[in-house]
């Protein structure tokens, strides 16, 4: 069984913020991107492979009727 664990960052510097010892038990890193706004994922994408290298990650995009 694997631990995956979500992160929703709603702009570049929330993901800048994030505290990437908190997810030192997760397996799995989910980036949910379903909170920001097109343009503003690869903008946002290096700094979430840069916080999470070396991990797995899962890019998640989930439309409104999912959850998004």
């Amino acid at each position: 069984m694997k631990l995956i664990v979500s992160v929703m960052p709603r702009s570049l510097e929330e993901a800048q913020a994030l505290d990437a010892t908190r997810y030192l038990d997760s397996d799995i890193i989910e980036w949910r991107a379903d909170y920001l706004p097109k343009e503003a994922i690869l903008q946002v994408a290096p700094a979430i492979f840069e916080k999470f290298a070396g991990r797995e990650l899962v890019f998640t995009l989930r439309t409104r009727s999912e959850g998004g």
